[in-house]
């Protein structure tokens, strides 16, 4: 998994400098998902910013997602990763947030700047009062930890709406598009 990391980072490090489209804005930012196994050591930490540094770009232009059970199971290590990362400058946050009922008293213990509300709760918004209240609750959480949310898996307009109503800061799904490889996105973006 590690190899894999290092080699989607580069991946994205490299079509990222080959392109003319400006990052930085919270909606275009590039964000890497990092496994367990990349959390072991400073390595992946080194790797990733050596990576950016080379190519010239800036470390604001990078997010990095650790899903929330690892986090928690490994948060030692994950806040060691998150502190590092932050501290030059790139975003980090936790995937696949609310799923676990632990979530909220662990969060005092992670350096996050966002959370990424898992796509289950967020698919129920509309029809499940269990799912609202748990979404609202991490709305709320966020603003006092001074942290943005993002809602994963939002595929209608109405979905976006009650999520706006309840306070998410970004959304993302089908509802705004569907996935495209980064290369089609910059050439789409280039273009524009």
């Amino acid at each position: 998994m590690d190899a894999i990391d290092r080699w989607v980072l580069s991946s994205a490090v490299q079509a990222i400098s080959d392109s003319n489209f400006e990052f930085g804005k919270p909606a275009h930012q590039i964000t890497i998902n990092v496994s367990e196994q990349s959390l072991k050591g400073s390595e992946y930490c080194d790797y990733a910013l050596e990576e950016i540094a080379r190519a010239g770009l800036s470390n604001q232009m990078f997010r990095f997602d650790l899903r929330e059970a690892v986090a928690i199971e490994r948060v030692d290590l994950a806040g060691a990763f998150m502190r590092r990362m932050r501290d030059a400058g790139c975003q980090v946050g936790l995937d696949d947030f609310g799923i676990r009922l632990s979530s909220f008293a662990d969060l005092k213990d992670l350096p996050v700047q966002y959370l990424k509300i898992d796509g289950s709760l967020v698919r129920r918004v509309e029809d499940d009062r269990y799912a609202q209240s748990v979404i609202e609750g991490i709305a709320r959480a966020a603003e006092i930890l001074g942290v943005f949310t993002i809602a994963e898996h939002v595929e209608s307009e109405s979905m976006a709406a009650r999520l706006q109503e309840l306070d998410i800061s970004y959304a993302q799904g089908f509802h705004f598009g569907r996935p495209r490889s980064l290369q089609a996105f910059l050439e789409a973006a280039e273009t524009a």
